[in-house]
């Protein structure tokens, strides 16, 4: 799953049926980059947080598979045992590349 972020379009996911990875491939400059309703920021340089709720929700809606949720739960439950939720569990810790 990978999220793309740009100053001109609100973020949106790509790759919603690969839960071998998550990252965000960044369009431009972080500091312009539209993230609401999807990611917040992050304290950690390089990174973002991505809110799983509307991830979910995103990517069952793109989704072609039955298997969405079971692969997108795989995908939590491995950022979880790497510590990589916020405290409260409701984002996960997303790499941010330049493109």
């Amino acid at each position: 799953m990978i999220v793309v972020l740009a100053a001109a379009s609100a973020p949106r996911l790509t790759d919603v049926e690969r839960f071998d990875r998550l990252h965000a491939e960044l369009h431009g400059d972080l500091d312009d980059a539209r993230l609401e309703p999807l990611c917040r920021r992050s304290d950690e340089p390089g990174h973002v947080w991505l809110r799983i709720a509307e991830a979910r929700a995103r990517g069952a809606d793109a989704s072609s598979g039955d298997d969405f949720n079971a692969g997108f739960d795989a995908m939590i439950e491995y950022a979880a045992s790497h510590g990589w939720l916020d405290a409260a569990g409701t984002h996960v810790r997303a790499h941010v590349r330049s493109v």
